[in-house]
């Protein structure tokens, strides 16, 4: 019979080399996985700054855009403003003007009223005429 004690040398080497080859392959997993992960996690970094990029370029854009239509809104105030100012010295001139007209009737002894829509006109024979303002159109 055989030793069971020489078998055991005899196989030695062999289960010795299996382990050294399961023991790389273990390391060669971890160092593997390890790697993977650091890679997933600068990729997801990178990924969270594209995000915060993208995020503040929208940011900016509709800060930007509010700029604008702030400006825009401002500049058609100013256009209002003025437009009203026109209108305001017109109807200055205007008043001015019937003020004017009135007066100069009055000294030929006619009598204007106006009263609302309606004017009226008396002369100094006693004759008398009203009439609604009419609108251009």
């Amino acid at each position: 019979m055989s030793d069971p004690l020489q078998n055991i040398s005899e196989l030695l080497p062999g289960i010795y080399g299996l382990i050294a080859n399961v023991g790389l392959t273990i390391l060669t997993l971890v160092i593997g996985g390890s790697q993977i992960i650091k890679k997933l996690n600068a990729s997801e970094k990178k990924s969270e700054k594209k995000a915060e990029s993208t995020a503040e370029e929208a940011k900016s854009a509709a800060e930007e855009a509010e700029k604008r239509v702030m400006d825009a809104m401002q500049m058609e105030l100013s256009i209002v403003r003025g437009s009203l100012e026109n209108v305001r010295k017109e109807n200055t001139k205007l008043q001015q003007t019937i003020h004017t007209i009135i007066t100069a009737m009055r000294t030929r002894g006619m009598h204007i009223t106006i009263l609302g829509e309606m004017i009226d006109i008396q002369d100094s024979k006693g004759g008398s005429t009203t009439t609604r303002i009419q609108e251009n159109r």
